[in-house]
């Protein structure tokens, strides 16, 4: 609906920048920048919450790695795996 999504974030993987329990509203973009916070389906971890690093060659998108003892290495995401930017925390 609209590009719109709703997410729960549920661990402190992303503490630093929104609390456990989060829920946060996310809207489909056509870039995204350094610092958005996007939604992502991760081709192994499923929906995850994180936050743009970089942005690599032909759109791909290296995400920040924000919490201790999260799993390093997401690779390069794909511009198709991007579900939306955060608008804003809901909860």
């Amino acid at each position: 609906m609209f590009g719109l999504s709703v997410a729960w974030v549920p661990c402190k993987r992303m503490r630093r920048v929104l609390p456990a329990g989060t829920l946060a509203l996310f809207r489909r973009k056509r870039v995204y920048v350094r610092g958005d916070i996007v939604l992502v389906q991760h081709p192994e971890l499923g929906r995850i919450v994180r936050r743009v690093f970089a942005v690599g060659r032909r759109g791909r998108y290296s995400l920040e790695v924000l919490g201790p003892g999260q799993v390093r290495g997401l690779g390069m995401i794909e511009p198709d795996s991007m579900r939306g930017a955060m608008l804003f925390r809901l909860l």
